[in-house]
């Protein structure tokens, strides 16, 4: 068994320098000052065309367990479409151990790019058979357990294969937030978020709160027809798989309430401020809600404050939409959404009188420096 184990380690390093070296025959000959590099710079070209890149480490070993051995690794490059050079690499890292003592070691743990790196095989793959030691459990037992055949040896022998199968759906939940988001900055930056004195003509004891909801439905409007072009296209235009289209589109619709009710009440309430405040709400959460990369490995900041965002639940309730549902998650991400459309609701229509006292003072007090 060990026998064949390493011929087929030692078959299939041979295979691929041979496909190197296929490549190298198989490629278009330089133009006429080719004679003039050096060997060794003819020999880095080569090199480089390779599909198949690999090196190659090996040497003797020893440890109290194993006794003396012989190790070898070997680290392979690729990439399954060679005429594709955007595709990731794929990498194949392998490592064999043969020991004195009777004993091998075989582990695979292959990384493999498909299809414009929408489908991935991961794994690890090993094979083991070694003499090795039982002390008990705890430091003190194996410190002052005697090793020998009789007490602790035994021969493990076995495979172990663990692979995995990533389909990648792509990444439309988060740019599909993002673009609602932006939608709403679009509006107010399009649209006027009062309503002149013209506009009241003929209206007796309006009040704050009836211009503001007055407003704020046309924006509620608009929004939900962007959100709705946006959804139909991530379903139709881009064909995403989705296993719940409807809750998708439901997903959106909520969003762009919440959104734009963020971003209307923000710019109703402190004016060209709180454009600004929209556009760096709109940076953090591009950075600190997991769409780009995983929030695990963000900053401390944007961990302590993930939760605290509204693309973070949004593009909860759009996943669940397009992988399927589980449990109540998917309602609860829309309820812990609707929590930010009630606290802006509050701000607009109980906080925005004493707020837009103070943002007046501040406007009178920024023309006073005659600098803006």
């Amino acid at each position: 068994m060990k026998i064949t184990l390493l011929s087929l380690v030692l078959c299939l390093l041979c295979s691929l320098n041979m496909a190197a070296q296929g490549s190298d025959k198989g490629s278009n000959p330089e133009d006429t000052t080719i004679h003039q590099l050096s060997k060794k710079e003819l020999r880095r070209r080569k090199v480089a065309k390779r599909n198949i890149h690999y090196n190659i480490l090996g040497g003797p070993s020893y440890t109290p367990d194993f006794g003396a051995l012989i190790g070898g690794s070997a680290l392979v490059t690729f990439r399954m479409n060679p005429s594709d050079t955007l595709q990731k690499r794929s990498v194949l890292p392998m490592a064999v151990a043969v020991m004195f003592e009777g004993g091998l070691n075989l582990m695979v743990k292959p990384q493999l790019f498909f299809k414009n790196d929408k489908f991935r095989i991961f794994g690890k793959f090993t094979y083991k058979n070694t003499l090795e030691n039982f002390y008990g459990i705890g430091y003190a037992t194996n410190k002052h357990y005697e090793r020998s055949d009789s007490t602790s040896e035994y021969r493990y022998s076995g495979f172990q294969i663990n692979p995995w199968f990533l389909f990648r759906l792509g990444k439309s939940p988060f740019y599909s937030t993002l673009s609602i988001w932006i939608g709403g900055i679009v509006l107010v930056a399009m649209l006027k978020v009062t309503v002149s004195e013209n506009g009241t003509t003929g209206l007796k004891h309006l009040k704050l709160h009836q211009i503001y909801l007055g407003r704020y439905l046309i924006f509620l409007i608009l929004g939900l027809l962007q959100s709705t072009l946006i959804c139909l296209g991530d379903l139709f235009y881009l064909g995403i798989q989705c296993k719940h289209p409807f809750l998708f589109l439901l997903a959106g619709w909520i969003s762009s309430i919440v959104y734009v009710n963020i971003i209307y009440t923000l710019t109703v309430s402190f004016g060209d401020i709180g454009k600004a405040v929209s556009v760096v709400l709109l940076v953090m959460q591009v950075a600190g809600t997991g769409g780009t990369f995983p929030i695990e490995v963000a900053p401390r900041f944007f961990k302590a404050v993930y939760s605290l965002f509204p693309f973070t639940h949004s593009m909860a309730a759009l996943r669940e939409a397009v992988g399927g549902l589980y449990a109540m998650d998917y309602w609860i991400d829309l309820g812990k959404l609707c929590i930010f459309l009630v606290v802006f609701l509050i701000m607009g229509l109980v906080l925005r009188k004493p707020i837009i006292k103070v943002n007046e003072a501040f406007s009178e007090k920024l023309e006073e420096t005659k600098i803006m």
